[in-house]
């Protein structure tokens, strides 16, 4: 894992190795033996220990299911719906993931957005979540 970058901390890498089971244990063995990249190990883990029907529960629960609670950052929820979504190999376009995510924030923070226009790219809805966070800093000191 140090080696394919995964992680820069050594001490790490020896307190999370006896954590992983040996089958995973083994596909990382076989990445660094054969010199792959992180992309085609990664495809391996997803192969072999992520079949479909596990993917698209985890993509449930991670996604579809994943409410914006208050009190979280904003921007860190939506990028790790993006980033769950990257891993899982998530059968979305942006648009449909930008749509989920903007369903599933906490009706305060939506009302915060009430007359803004519906953000349609991953961008948009980076600006609108600047102008959300500025209403709710506002609010807030109010």
């Amino acid at each position: 894992m140090f080696v394919q970058g995964l992680v820069n901390d050594r001490r790490f890498v020896m307190r999370i190795l006896p954590l992983v089971s040996g089958c995973v244990l083994r596909v990382f063995g076989n990445c660094l033996r054969a010199g792959n990249g992180w992309a085609e190990c990664m495809g391996r883990l997803l192969k072999e220990h992520f079949p479909h029907f596990v993917r698209e529960r985890l993509g449930r629960e991670l996604i579809l299911f994943n409410f914006y609670q208050k009190g979280r950052s904003l921007r860190g929820y939506v990028e790790q719906i993006f980033r769950a979504a990257s891993f899982l190999r998530y059968g979305a376009n942006e648009l449909q993931l930008v749509d989920r995510i903007f369903m599933n924030l906490h009706p305060r923070v939506r009302d915060q957005a009430a007359f803004l226009d519906r953000p349609r790219s991953r961008n948009e809805l980076h600006r609108v979540i600047g102008l959300i966070e500025e209403r709710m800093a506002v609010v807030k000191e109010r």
